[in-house]
């Protein structure tokens, strides 16, 4: 992990959104995990923070939030950002069981 806690990873305005020629949104990128290729749903345009190991030479590089297609269930939303400079490749972001205890977490649909 290159960028530690308390920095900023990336920002994404999600509304209004901004209309940017210069960023190209794939279709589908590749889960770096897994390594299955997921459907992009949405986008918005953003920015993240790069860096090298120890937090040296930080940089902040255009990117893009997306939506990916949800894995199944109710609250199964995936998100993943990618930056500017791309291999088509992303860290989806997924819903940690933990994130169940915290009552003011709860998935949409569920009481």
């Amino acid at each position: 992990v290159h960028v530690p806690m308390g920095e900023m990873t990336f920002v994404a305005l999600v509304y209004p959104q901004i209309d940017d020629a210069s960023v190209q949104v794939p279709e589908t990128v590749r889960d770096r995990l897994d390594r299955k290729t997921v459907a992009v749903v949405r986008s918005f345009t953003g920015w993240g923070t790069l860096a090298f190991p120890g937090f040296s030479r930080p940089s902040v590089t255009k990117g893009i939030l997306m939506q990916l297609e949800s894995d199944g269930g109710v609250g199964q939303h995936r998100f993943g950002f990618l930056w500017d400079q791309h291999n088509g490749e992303t860290n989806v972001l997924r819903w940690l069981d933990v994130q169940d205890t915290h009552p003011f977490l709860t998935r949409r649909g569920e009481t």
